[in-house]
């Protein structure tokens, strides 16, 4: 079945972040993550802001865009759900990541959890349900996470950095 679907040429097209501070998010996705703006719509009621990476070898996984959204109307189901339900985190691939993480370390971005590092494990293990240290630790999870990087963006969306080749 995902090999049917894959033929279709389905592909992650965007996300869609309503940050609490536009200005900052701008900066944020802009300046520290490279992404540029390919579309501004702003309406009487709200403004959206498209952000994506230049395609390079006209891959479809490199026309991923990120949507800022500002609305003057609260959205009903941003309330709907509980706590845990929702979005996680955003993940980037990074082709040089000593470069990239040599590049955020210039900016006042929150380092959660750096290649390699084992602090921030228990963060980033809470956010997807995993026991904390004190309470032992999942083999699997170490090994995946051990080679990425997490951060976060203003207002506290986490972002996963994964290497590619």
């Amino acid at each position: 079945m995902a090999a049917e679907v894959a033929r279709l040429g389905l592909f992650i097209h965007s996300v869609a972040i309503r940050p609490s501070n536009v200005e900052k998010s701008l900066w944020f996705y802009k300046t520290v993550l490279g992404l540029q703006e390919t579309m501004h719509v702003k309406e009487d009621s709200f403004e959206i802001w498209l952000l994506g990476y230049p395609v390079v070898n006209g891959s479809q996984r490199e026309r991923t865009t990120i949507e800022l959204i500002n609305s003057a109307v609260e959205p009903v189901a941003a309330h709907k759900f509980p706590p845990r339900p929702g979005f996680l985190k955003l993940a980037l691939g990074v082709r040089d990541m000593s470069a990239f993480v040599a590049h955020i370390r210039q900016f006042d971005v929150r380092i959660v959890k750096d290649v390699d590092a084992t602090a921030g494990l228990d963060e980033v293990g809470s956010l997807i349900g995993l026991e904390t240290q004190t309470q032992g630790r999942n083999e699997t999870f170490l090994e995946m996470v051990k080679s990425v990087v997490f951060i976060q963006d203003p207002d506290g969306n986490y972002i996963e950095l994964v290497p590619e080749p």
